[in-house]
């Protein structure tokens, strides 16, 4: 562990913190008090990188001993710059300005490189929150430039999709895939120090997760039930409440059946729920089905089903009348008078896009407004993502082909970065870290 001691020389009362790198995580800042810090009103720390001090983070003084703060989102060799600066009852005092360089990501990560790059602002200059799906399964956050600047690996969990900021500042969520039980873990809380918090369990937990304002935690469960000669599993939307009560929001066993809403996947696979979507404007879940090709959106008061976007018997008709209108889905956003997919595409016609719907729920139509599909094209059998930016441009995650492309409205590519062999990413989402404006 590098450690320094910051103090300011040209004044008579300097303020004294301890900075260090994160043992698990030597990309990550630690800033310490060396001091009693009984007297201070409020206190921050300045940093940045390249000489600049254009990021800031608060110390929370409410607890005691005050915790370390963690600075994040640099390159391995960064050169990281950091001042402290206190408040004690108006009277402001400040640390020497100080630099520790960075330390090395692990070898076993694999290597990324960027391929394309149009010259402009890419990610909007902020980070990729996302996993290396496997070997070893692996929380990561990497920059515009394609550097891995956070990691985590995520011991007990065979296959990692899901990874979201933790809305507390401190860390990431991770969801384990847990297909059929297979993962030994929950929900894996990992600190940005790589300190692992535990999991959050609940039964038969898989794929995806959100966490709301509150700290209520939706996600995705099933319950398994005999049909015929058949063992199947139908999903559920598990709400759990900070005090750790937990809530079933939705079953597909109550609106669906399998005899109508048949499955494209062998027993005991059957909806095969792989996203959560909050609507906080209407408060309503919204799940990905992916065996039986749709969309459900159900009401978060427990009230059921309200609609179903694709699949045989699915509500709404494109201009032909057809309502089977998906070719199997992972990731999906809202977005404006509709929503926007990740489409994985069928054996029999392999081909991976990005894909936005017009929803009109009144009339029960849905039009194809854009679409993204790589030359040449590409097959992502398994997972696969987007996310659609401020900007206008959608992020486009082919997983199992190790690759993340940038497009603009247009559907011109505008950056793309690629993984080597067994560099599989899981949901990819563009964020902004603590501290950064």
């Amino acid at each position: 562990m590098i450690l320094l001691v910051l103090s300011l020389a040209c004044a008579p009362d300097p303020v004294l913190v301890d900075l260090s790198l994160a043992d698990a995580v030597s990309t990550v800042v630690l800033v310490e008090p060396a001091e009693d810090t009984a007297p201070w009103t409020s206190a921050r720390v300045e940093y940045g990188a390249h000489g600049a001090l254009d990021r800031s983070l608060s110390f929370d003084l409410s607890q005691d001993p005050v915790p370390p703060l963690a600075l994040v989102g640099f390159k391995p060799g960064a050169d990281v710059r950091v001042r402290v600066v206190v408040d004690e009852g108006g009277r402001t005092r400040e640390s020497e300005e100080q630099t520790i360089t960075t330390g090395p990501a692990p070898s076993w990560l694999p290597t990324v490189q960027v391929d394309v790059d149009d010259g402009g602002e890419h990610v909007l200059g902020d980070y990729v929150v996302t996993s290396v799906v496997t070997s070893p399964p692996t929380a990561v956050l990497l920059d515009r430039d394609g550097d891995f600047v956070w990691w985590a690996e995520l011991e007990g969990a065979l296959q990692v999709g899901r990874v979201r900021l933790a809305r507390d500042g401190r860390g990431v969520l991770a969801m384990p895939i847990n297909v059929e039980g297979e993962s030994e873990r929950g929900l894996i809380r990992v600190d940005w120090d790589g300190t692992d918090q535990g999991d959050v369990v609940v039964p038969g937990a898989h794929h995806d997760f959100v966490e709301l304002a509150d700290g209520t935690l939706g996600l995705l469960s099933e319950e398994e039930r005999e049909v015929g000669e058949d063992i199947l599993a139908g999903d559920l939307v598990v709400e759990q409440a900070p005090d750790g009560t937990q809530t079933t929001i939705w079953n597909a066993w109550d609106d669906l059946d399998p005899a109508t809403t048949p499955s494209g996947l062998l027993p005991p696979d059957w909806t095969h729920a792989n996203v959560l979507v909050y609507d906080q404007q209407r408060d309503d879940w919204l799940v990905s089905l992916m065996g039986t090709r749709a969309i459900a959106r159900v009401g978060r008061d427990g009230s059921g089903l309200r609609w179903l976007f694709g699949g045989e018997v699915g509500d709404f008709q494109d201009a032909s009348g057809e309502t089977d209108l998906i070719a199997r889905q992972h990731v999906f956003e809202l977005v404006d008078g509709g929503l926007v997919l990740f489409e994985n595409g069928m054996p029999d016609a392999p081909v991976s896009r990005a894909v936005q719907w017009s929803l009109d729920e009144e009339q029960l139509r849905a039009e194809e407004v854009w679409s993204y599909t790589p030359d040449p094209s590409l097959w992502c059998f398994s997972l696969g993502g987007l996310d659609r930016l401020e900007n206008g441009d959608t992020l486009v995650t082919f997983s199992v082909n190790g690759r993340i492309d940038e497009v603009d409205a247009a559907g011109n590519l505008r950056w793309r970065l690629s993984a080597s062999l067994g560099g599989t990413f899981g949901y990819s989402e563009v964020v902004k870290l603590p501290g950064q404006p």
